[in-house]
Protein backbone atom coordinates (compact mmCIF):
# COMPACT_ATOMS: atom_id res chain seq x y z
CA UNK A 1 0.00 0.00 0.00
CA UNK A 2 2.56 2.32 0.74
CA UNK A 3 4.98 1.48 -1.91
CA UNK A 4 1.57 2.06 -4.25
CA UNK A 5 1.10 5.85 -2.64
CA UNK A 6 4.70 6.07 -3.17
CA UNK A 7 4.37 5.22 -6.40
CA UNK A 8 1.60 7.53 -7.11
CA UNK A 9 3.47 10.55 -5.43
CA UNK A 10 6.58 9.61 -7.69
CA UNK A 11 4.47 10.51 -10.98
CA UNK A 12 2.88 13.79 -9.50
CA UNK A 13 4.45 17.03 -11.44
CA UNK A 14 5.08 18.69 -7.97
CA UNK A 15 7.19 15.56 -7.33
CA UNK A 16 9.27 15.66 -10.32
CA UNK A 17 10.18 19.47 -10.11
CA UNK A 18 11.33 18.77 -6.40
CA UNK A 19 13.48 16.12 -7.45
CA UNK A 20 14.63 17.85 -10.09
CA UNK A 21 15.08 20.91 -7.68
CA UNK A 22 16.76 18.96 -5.55
CA UNK A 23 19.23 18.04 -8.11
CA UNK A 24 19.86 21.79 -8.38
CA UNK A 25 20.65 22.35 -5.11
CA UNK A 26 23.48 20.17 -5.28
CA UNK A 27 25.24 20.60 -8.49
CA UNK A 28 24.24 24.24 -9.88
CA UNK A 29 23.75 25.99 -6.22
CA UNK A 30 27.22 24.98 -5.18
CA UNK A 31 28.66 26.01 -9.05
CA UNK A 32 26.91 29.54 -8.10
CA UNK A 33 28.84 29.60 -4.76
CA UNK A 34 32.51 28.91 -6.41
CA UNK A 35 31.71 31.46 -9.17
CA UNK A 36 30.20 33.89 -5.82
CA UNK A 37 33.88 33.05 -4.00
CA UNK A 38 36.07 34.28 -7.67
CA UNK A 39 36.42 30.11 -8.57
CA UNK A 40 39.75 28.42 -7.79
CA UNK A 41 39.39 29.85 -4.24
CA UNK A 42 39.55 33.93 -5.36
CA UNK A 43 42.99 33.90 -5.47
CA UNK A 44 44.96 35.96 -7.47
CA UNK A 45 45.18 34.36 -10.29
CA UNK A 46 42.22 32.67 -10.19
CA UNK A 47 39.85 35.46 -11.88
CA UNK A 48 41.86 34.98 -15.36
CA UNK A 49 41.75 31.04 -14.90
CA UNK A 50 38.00 31.77 -14.32
CA UNK A 51 37.24 33.83 -17.53
CA UNK A 52 39.44 31.43 -19.85
CA UNK A 53 37.77 28.20 -18.43
CA UNK A 54 33.76 29.28 -18.55
CA UNK A 55 33.86 31.02 -21.47
CA UNK A 56 35.00 27.20 -23.12
CA UNK A 57 32.34 26.13 -20.52
CA UNK A 58 29.41 28.67 -21.90
CA UNK A 59 30.53 27.71 -25.21
CA UNK A 60 30.49 23.83 -25.54
CA UNK A 61 27.00 24.55 -23.18
CA UNK A 62 25.76 26.94 -25.99
CA UNK A 63 26.04 24.35 -28.98
CA UNK A 64 24.84 21.29 -26.83
CA UNK A 65 22.43 22.47 -25.40
CA UNK A 66 20.44 23.68 -28.43
CA UNK A 67 20.10 20.35 -29.00
CA UNK A 68 19.83 19.10 -25.34
CA UNK A 69 16.07 19.03 -25.61
CA UNK A 70 15.63 16.47 -28.22
CA UNK A 71 17.36 14.61 -25.78
CA UNK A 72 14.76 14.79 -23.30
CA UNK A 73 11.97 13.89 -25.69
CA UNK A 74 14.12 10.65 -27.01
CA UNK A 75 15.30 9.38 -23.76
CA UNK A 76 13.48 11.41 -20.82
CA UNK A 77 14.97 13.92 -18.02
CA UNK A 78 16.24 10.96 -15.98
CA UNK A 79 19.42 9.89 -17.72
CA UNK A 80 19.64 13.51 -18.86
CA UNK A 81 19.87 14.83 -15.30
CA UNK A 82 21.96 12.11 -14.44
CA UNK A 83 24.78 12.11 -16.68
CA UNK A 84 24.07 16.27 -16.76
CA UNK A 85 25.18 16.17 -12.51
CA UNK A 86 28.29 14.44 -13.33
CA UNK A 87 29.93 17.28 -14.79
CA UNK A 88 29.72 19.36 -11.66
CA UNK A 89 32.32 17.44 -9.56
CA UNK A 90 34.72 17.26 -12.44
CA UNK A 91 34.67 20.69 -12.82
CA UNK A 92 35.14 21.28 -8.75
CA UNK A 93 37.82 18.76 -9.16
CA UNK A 94 39.55 20.93 -11.73
CA UNK A 95 39.51 24.04 -9.92
CA UNK A 96 40.66 21.66 -6.71
CA UNK A 97 43.75 20.35 -8.64
CA UNK A 98 44.36 24.44 -10.14
CA UNK A 99 44.03 25.74 -6.73
CA UNK A 100 46.66 23.09 -5.56
CA UNK A 101 48.83 23.23 -8.47
CA UNK A 102 48.49 26.20 -10.48
CA UNK A 103 48.02 23.74 -13.88
CA UNK A 104 45.38 25.09 -15.98
CA UNK A 105 45.01 22.36 -17.77
CA UNK A 106 42.59 20.91 -14.84
CA UNK A 107 39.83 23.07 -14.84
CA UNK A 108 39.81 23.53 -19.07
CA UNK A 109 38.98 19.85 -18.70
CA UNK A 110 36.54 20.50 -15.82
CA UNK A 111 34.94 23.20 -17.91
CA UNK A 112 34.40 20.93 -21.00
CA UNK A 113 32.69 17.88 -18.99
CA UNK A 114 30.67 20.42 -17.35
CA UNK A 115 29.51 21.97 -20.29
CA UNK A 116 28.05 18.91 -21.77
CA UNK A 117 26.84 18.06 -18.37
CA UNK A 118 24.75 21.39 -18.20
CA UNK A 119 23.09 21.08 -21.12
CA UNK A 120 21.81 18.19 -20.59
CA UNK A 121 21.10 19.04 -17.07
CA UNK A 122 19.13 21.84 -17.74
CA UNK A 123 17.10 20.55 -20.61
CA UNK A 124 16.30 18.12 -17.97
CA UNK A 125 15.27 20.65 -15.48
CA UNK A 126 13.21 22.48 -17.50
CA UNK A 127 11.20 19.89 -18.38
CA UNK A 128 8.22 21.43 -15.82
CA UNK A 129 4.38 20.65 -15.62
CA UNK A 130 2.44 22.79 -17.74
CA UNK A 131 0.17 24.05 -14.74
CA UNK A 132 2.46 25.86 -12.57
CA UNK A 133 4.90 27.75 -14.71
CA UNK A 134 6.10 30.28 -12.55
CA UNK A 135 6.21 28.03 -9.31
CA UNK A 136 7.87 25.76 -10.42
CA UNK A 137 10.80 27.92 -12.34
CA UNK A 138 10.97 29.49 -8.93
CA UNK A 139 10.96 26.37 -7.36
CA UNK A 140 13.93 25.95 -9.38
CA UNK A 141 15.78 29.07 -8.89
CA UNK A 142 15.10 29.24 -5.38
CA UNK A 143 16.25 25.67 -4.70
CA UNK A 144 19.54 26.36 -6.50
CA UNK A 145 19.75 29.70 -4.22
CA UNK A 146 19.25 27.04 -1.03
CA UNK A 147 22.19 25.09 -2.51
CA UNK A 148 24.66 28.11 -2.92
CA UNK A 149 23.54 29.62 0.90
CA UNK A 150 24.45 26.22 2.31
CA UNK A 151 27.95 26.53 0.47
CA UNK A 152 28.24 29.80 1.17
CA UNK A 153 27.34 29.46 4.61
CA UNK A 154 30.21 26.81 5.03
CA UNK A 155 33.23 28.84 3.41
CA UNK A 156 31.75 31.98 5.94
CA UNK A 157 32.08 29.97 8.68
CA UNK A 158 35.48 28.70 7.66
CA UNK A 159 36.91 32.57 6.63
CA UNK A 160 34.78 34.72 9.13
CA UNK A 161 37.66 35.63 11.29
CA UNK A 162 40.43 35.27 8.55
CA UNK A 163 40.86 38.57 6.44
CA UNK A 164 43.92 37.12 3.89
CA UNK A 165 42.84 35.85 0.81
CA UNK A 166 44.00 32.25 0.86
CA UNK A 167 42.67 29.72 -1.34
CA UNK A 168 39.07 27.69 -0.38
CA UNK A 169 40.41 25.18 1.77
CA UNK A 170 40.79 20.96 0.50
CA UNK A 171 38.14 20.32 3.10
CA UNK A 172 35.51 22.64 1.46
CA UNK A 173 36.72 21.31 -2.01
CA UNK A 174 35.58 17.70 -0.53
CA UNK A 175 32.33 19.08 0.91
CA UNK A 176 31.69 20.15 -2.28
CA UNK A 177 32.42 16.83 -4.22
CA UNK A 178 31.00 14.75 -2.04
CA UNK A 179 27.21 16.86 -2.35
CA UNK A 180 27.21 17.32 -5.81
CA UNK A 181 27.67 13.31 -6.64
CA UNK A 182 25.39 12.28 -3.56
CA UNK A 183 22.26 14.47 -4.82
CA UNK A 184 22.96 13.88 -8.12
CA UNK A 185 21.77 10.15 -7.72
CA UNK A 186 17.74 11.57 -6.87
CA UNK A 187 17.62 11.90 -10.87
CA UNK A 188 16.47 7.82 -10.55
CA UNK A 189 13.48 9.21 -8.74
CA UNK A 190 12.15 10.63 -12.09
CA UNK A 191 9.97 9.34 -14.84
CA UNK A 192 9.48 10.01 -18.53
CA UNK A 193 7.39 12.49 -19.55
CA UNK A 194 4.37 9.96 -20.84
CA UNK A 195 4.50 8.77 -17.16
CA UNK A 196 3.72 11.67 -15.32
CA UNK A 197 -0.20 12.40 -13.97
CA UNK A 198 -1.78 14.93 -12.49
CA UNK A 199 -3.76 14.75 -9.19
CA UNK A 200 -6.89 13.64 -11.63
CA UNK A 201 -5.27 11.00 -13.06
CA UNK A 202 -4.60 12.32 -16.42
CA UNK A 203 -1.84 12.52 -18.45
CA UNK A 204 -0.03 15.92 -19.48
CA UNK A 205 0.23 14.85 -23.27
CA UNK A 206 -0.55 12.65 -26.31
CA UNK A 207 3.07 11.42 -26.70
CA UNK A 208 4.32 10.31 -30.33
CA UNK A 209 7.66 8.56 -30.84
CA UNK A 210 9.60 10.87 -33.68
CA UNK A 211 12.52 10.07 -35.23
CA UNK A 212 16.03 11.86 -34.15
CA UNK A 213 15.80 13.61 -37.77
CA UNK A 214 12.28 14.98 -36.98
CA UNK A 215 13.08 15.78 -33.48
CA UNK A 216 16.30 17.75 -35.48
CA UNK A 217 13.80 19.32 -37.68
CA UNK A 218 11.58 20.95 -34.91
CA UNK A 219 14.84 22.08 -33.29
CA UNK A 220 15.34 23.89 -36.47
CA UNK A 221 11.91 25.40 -36.37
CA UNK A 222 12.67 27.33 -34.07
CA UNK A 223 14.37 30.16 -35.65
CA UNK A 224 11.31 30.81 -37.24
CA UNK A 225 9.42 31.00 -34.48
CA UNK A 226 9.35 35.23 -34.34
CA UNK A 227 8.24 35.32 -30.20
CA UNK A 228 11.19 32.83 -29.32
CA UNK A 229 13.60 34.55 -31.25
CA UNK A 230 12.20 38.00 -30.12
CA UNK A 231 13.41 36.63 -26.17
CA UNK A 232 16.24 35.55 -27.09
CA UNK A 233 18.46 39.11 -26.51
CA UNK A 234 17.18 39.12 -23.15
CA UNK A 235 17.92 35.35 -22.57
CA UNK A 236 21.31 35.83 -23.92
CA UNK A 237 21.86 38.21 -21.23
CA UNK A 238 19.98 36.57 -18.54
CA UNK A 239 23.07 35.20 -16.46
CA UNK A 240 25.49 38.17 -17.00
CA UNK A 241 25.15 39.32 -13.43
CA UNK A 242 27.58 35.95 -13.24
CA UNK A 243 30.42 37.45 -14.97
CA UNK A 244 30.82 40.85 -13.72
CA UNK A 245 29.34 41.20 -10.09
CA UNK A 246 31.70 38.47 -8.58
CA UNK A 247 34.11 39.72 -10.84
CA UNK A 248 34.19 43.22 -9.59
CA UNK A 249 33.41 41.37 -5.91
CA UNK A 250 37.09 39.85 -6.59
CA UNK A 251 38.72 42.67 -7.47
CA UNK A 252 37.80 44.82 -4.81
CA UNK A 253 36.96 42.84 -1.53
CA UNK A 254 39.05 40.55 0.29
CA UNK A 255 37.57 36.16 0.83
CA UNK A 256 35.45 37.04 3.99
CA UNK A 257 33.52 39.97 2.25
CA UNK A 258 33.02 37.58 -0.37
CA UNK A 259 31.67 34.90 1.72
CA UNK A 260 29.72 37.14 3.63
CA UNK A 261 28.12 38.10 0.15
CA UNK A 262 27.45 35.02 -0.83
CA UNK A 263 25.63 33.89 2.37
CA UNK A 264 22.77 37.28 1.66
CA UNK A 265 22.83 36.90 -1.91
CA UNK A 266 21.66 33.29 -1.45
CA UNK A 267 19.05 34.22 0.53
CA UNK A 268 17.41 36.83 -1.01
CA UNK A 269 17.86 35.09 -4.67
CA UNK A 270 15.72 32.47 -2.57
CA UNK A 271 13.00 34.75 -1.54
CA UNK A 272 13.06 36.82 -5.01
CA UNK A 273 12.89 33.64 -6.92
CA UNK A 274 9.63 32.47 -4.85
CA UNK A 275 8.06 35.91 -4.72
CA UNK A 276 8.33 36.46 -8.34
CA UNK A 277 7.15 32.81 -9.37
CA UNK A 278 4.18 33.65 -7.15
CA UNK A 279 3.27 36.33 -8.73
CA UNK A 280 3.73 34.36 -12.26
CA UNK A 281 0.67 32.11 -10.70
CA UNK A 282 -1.31 34.42 -9.05
CA UNK A 283 -5.15 33.35 -10.56
CA UNK A 284 -6.27 36.42 -9.33
CA UNK A 285 -4.84 38.23 -12.06
CA UNK A 286 -4.78 37.47 -15.60
CA UNK A 287 -2.06 35.59 -17.35
CA UNK A 288 -1.62 38.72 -19.86
CA UNK A 289 -1.81 41.16 -16.59
CA UNK A 290 0.34 39.56 -14.65
CA UNK A 291 3.44 39.49 -18.12
CA UNK A 292 3.31 43.37 -17.62
CA UNK A 293 3.20 43.59 -13.88
CA UNK A 294 5.97 41.00 -14.11
CA UNK A 295 7.76 42.92 -16.98
CA UNK A 296 7.28 46.10 -15.24
CA UNK A 297 9.21 45.06 -12.34
CA UNK A 298 11.79 43.46 -14.52
CA UNK A 299 12.32 46.82 -16.66
CA UNK A 300 12.00 49.31 -13.65
CA UNK A 301 14.84 47.55 -11.78
CA UNK A 302 17.32 46.73 -14.26
CA UNK A 303 17.61 50.24 -15.55
CA UNK A 304 17.60 51.82 -11.75
CA UNK A 305 20.31 49.37 -10.96
CA UNK A 306 22.48 49.80 -13.26
CA UNK A 307 22.56 53.45 -13.70
CA UNK A 308 23.30 52.82 -9.36
CA UNK A 309 26.18 50.88 -10.03
CA UNK A 310 27.68 53.28 -12.84
CA UNK A 311 27.56 55.65 -10.07
CA UNK A 312 29.34 53.65 -7.88
CA UNK A 313 32.03 52.20 -10.25
CA UNK A 314 32.95 55.99 -11.54
CA UNK A 315 32.34 58.27 -8.72
CA UNK A 316 33.21 56.32 -5.80
CA UNK A 317 35.78 53.92 -6.89
CA UNK A 318 39.16 55.60 -7.47
CA UNK A 319 39.66 55.80 -11.36
CA UNK A 320 42.79 53.38 -11.41
CA UNK A 321 43.08 49.76 -10.06
CA UNK A 322 43.71 49.26 -6.29
CA UNK A 323 47.32 48.67 -5.62
CA UNK A 324 46.44 46.35 -3.09
CA UNK A 325 43.88 42.58 -4.74
CA UNK A 326 41.87 42.80 -2.82
CA UNK A 327 42.06 46.32 -1.28
CA UNK A 328 38.91 46.42 0.97
CA UNK A 329 37.42 44.66 3.91
CA UNK A 330 33.69 44.94 4.83
CA UNK A 331 34.66 47.59 7.59
CA UNK A 332 35.91 49.58 4.62
CA UNK A 333 33.80 52.82 3.76
CA UNK A 334 33.36 51.33 -0.14
CA UNK A 335 31.40 48.52 1.28
CA UNK A 336 27.99 49.36 2.38
CA UNK A 337 27.70 51.58 -1.09
CA UNK A 338 28.08 48.04 -3.42
CA UNK A 339 26.35 45.57 -0.63
CA UNK A 340 23.18 47.63 -1.76
CA UNK A 341 23.83 47.75 -5.51
CA UNK A 342 25.26 43.88 -5.65
CA UNK A 343 22.14 42.90 -3.33
CA UNK A 344 19.72 44.43 -5.65
CA UNK A 345 21.81 42.48 -8.83
CA UNK A 346 21.30 39.55 -6.54
CA UNK A 347 17.28 40.44 -7.12
CA UNK A 348 17.33 40.93 -10.82
CA UNK A 349 19.50 38.10 -11.29
CA UNK A 350 16.68 35.73 -9.59
CA UNK A 351 13.60 37.42 -11.50
CA UNK A 352 14.60 38.30 -14.76
CA UNK A 353 15.31 34.75 -15.61
CA UNK A 354 12.17 33.51 -13.93
CA UNK A 355 10.33 35.85 -16.17
CA UNK A 356 11.82 35.65 -19.11
CA UNK A 357 11.83 31.56 -19.15
CA UNK A 358 7.66 32.24 -17.91
CA UNK A 359 6.96 34.37 -21.00
CA UNK A 360 8.51 31.96 -23.14
CA UNK A 361 6.97 28.71 -21.51
CA UNK A 362 3.51 30.45 -21.35
CA UNK A 363 3.64 30.70 -25.33
CA UNK A 364 3.17 26.91 -25.65
CA UNK A 365 1.39 23.59 -23.56
CA UNK A 366 2.65 20.90 -25.61
CA UNK A 367 5.24 19.11 -23.95
CA UNK A 368 7.46 18.45 -26.50
CA UNK A 369 7.66 22.04 -27.87
CA UNK A 370 8.67 22.43 -24.38
CA UNK A 371 11.48 20.07 -24.30
CA UNK A 372 12.80 22.06 -27.50
CA UNK A 373 12.05 25.52 -25.66
CA UNK A 374 13.98 24.42 -22.60
CA UNK A 375 17.22 23.65 -24.67
CA UNK A 376 16.78 26.89 -26.93
CA UNK A 377 16.57 29.10 -22.67
CA UNK A 378 19.87 27.49 -21.57
CA UNK A 379 21.69 27.59 -25.42
CA UNK A 380 20.97 31.00 -25.72
CA UNK A 381 21.77 31.63 -21.91
CA UNK A 382 24.91 29.76 -22.27
CA UNK A 383 26.20 31.55 -25.48
CA UNK A 384 25.70 34.91 -23.96
CA UNK A 385 28.15 33.89 -20.84
CA UNK A 386 30.33 32.64 -22.90
CA UNK A 387 30.47 36.03 -25.22
CA UNK A 388 30.76 37.93 -21.66
CA UNK A 389 33.03 35.53 -20.00
CA UNK A 390 35.27 36.20 -23.84
CA UNK A 391 35.35 39.74 -23.38
CA UNK A 392 36.59 39.42 -19.37
CA UNK A 393 39.52 37.01 -20.47
CA UNK A 394 40.67 39.27 -23.48
CA UNK A 395 41.66 42.00 -20.64
CA UNK A 396 38.65 44.21 -20.81
CA UNK A 397 38.53 46.63 -17.80
CA UNK A 398 35.42 45.81 -15.43
CA UNK A 399 34.32 49.43 -15.84
CA UNK A 400 34.48 48.65 -19.94
CA UNK A 401 32.52 45.26 -19.51
CA UNK A 402 30.28 47.11 -17.54
CA UNK A 403 29.39 49.49 -20.45
CA UNK A 404 28.89 46.16 -22.62
CA UNK A 405 26.39 44.78 -20.09
CA UNK A 406 24.28 47.67 -19.63
CA UNK A 407 23.90 48.68 -23.49
CA UNK A 408 23.20 44.83 -24.04
CA UNK A 409 20.74 44.67 -20.89
CA UNK A 410 18.95 47.85 -22.39
CA UNK A 411 18.43 47.01 -25.94
CA UNK A 412 17.51 43.12 -25.00
CA UNK A 413 14.11 45.16 -22.54
CA UNK A 414 13.14 46.35 -25.68
CA UNK A 415 12.20 43.00 -27.87
CA UNK A 416 10.93 41.37 -24.38
CA UNK A 417 8.12 43.95 -23.57
CA UNK A 418 6.96 43.30 -27.27
CA UNK A 419 6.38 40.01 -26.62
CA UNK A 420 5.38 40.70 -23.06
CA UNK A 421 2.88 43.24 -23.76
CA UNK A 422 1.27 42.20 -26.82
CA UNK A 423 1.60 38.03 -26.81
CA UNK A 424 0.96 36.35 -23.69
CA UNK A 425 -2.45 35.44 -24.10
CA UNK A 426 -5.75 34.59 -21.46
CA UNK A 427 -4.75 30.56 -22.57
CA UNK A 428 -3.37 28.54 -25.74
CA UNK A 429 -6.53 26.61 -25.62
CA UNK A 430 -7.53 24.76 -29.45
CA UNK A 431 -4.23 25.65 -30.59
CA UNK A 432 -2.29 22.65 -29.89
CA UNK A 433 -4.24 19.49 -30.36
CA UNK A 434 -2.10 16.82 -28.06
CA UNK A 435 -1.94 18.61 -24.99
CA UNK A 436 -5.10 16.86 -22.78
CA UNK A 437 -7.39 18.81 -20.22
CA UNK A 438 -7.75 18.35 -16.67
CA UNK A 439 -10.83 17.15 -15.69
CA UNK A 440 -11.60 20.59 -13.45
CA UNK A 441 -10.90 22.42 -16.34
CA UNK A 442 -12.95 20.48 -18.79
CA UNK A 443 -15.73 20.20 -16.35
CA UNK A 444 -15.24 24.77 -15.54
CA UNK A 445 -15.44 24.90 -19.65
CA UNK A 446 -18.64 22.94 -20.15
CA UNK A 447 -16.59 20.28 -22.09
CA UNK A 448 -16.33 17.38 -19.45
CA UNK A 449 -16.71 14.83 -23.24
CA UNK A 450 -13.16 17.08 -24.75
CA UNK A 451 -10.37 14.66 -25.76
CA UNK A 452 -7.80 17.40 -26.27
CA UNK A 453 -7.57 20.65 -25.02
CA UNK A 454 -4.80 22.98 -23.59
CA UNK A 455 -4.03 22.98 -19.72
CA UNK A 456 -2.82 26.09 -18.82
CA UNK A 457 -5.65 28.72 -18.15
CA UNK A 458 -9.15 29.18 -18.89
CA UNK A 459 -11.03 32.84 -18.79
CA UNK A 460 -13.91 32.44 -16.41
CA UNK A 461 -16.26 35.39 -15.38
CA UNK A 462 -14.35 38.54 -13.92
CA UNK A 463 -11.60 38.23 -15.78
CA UNK A 464 -10.13 35.55 -13.96
CA UNK A 465 -9.21 31.56 -14.47
CA UNK A 466 -9.83 28.76 -13.15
Amino acid sequence: MAQSKFASLRTRPLAQNTTASIVLLGTVGIYVAITNLGAGGGKANSLKMNYIVSALNYGIFAIAGFFSGSVINRFGPKWALFLGSLGYPCYVTGLLLFDRFDLLVFPIIGGVLIGFGAALLWAGVNYIAIAAKGRFYAMQTAMTSFGNLIASFLVLGININDEANDGVPLSVYLSFIGIMLVLGFASFILVKPKDVRRKDGTALAVYKEESIITELKNVCRLVFDWKAMALCPALFVAEYLLILQPAISTLYFDLRTRSLLAVISAIVALLSALGMGALLDYKGLSRPLRAKIGFAIVASLTISIYAGEAGWLFSVIPPSQPEDNPAYDWTSSHFPGFFIIYEFFQILGSIGPVYVVWTLASLTNDPKKSAHYAGLIRAVMAAGVSVAFGIAAAGVSERHQFIVHMVLQYCALVPQGVVALTQVTITNYGLEGTVIVPREIAAALGKEDAEYVDVDEVEVEGGKEV
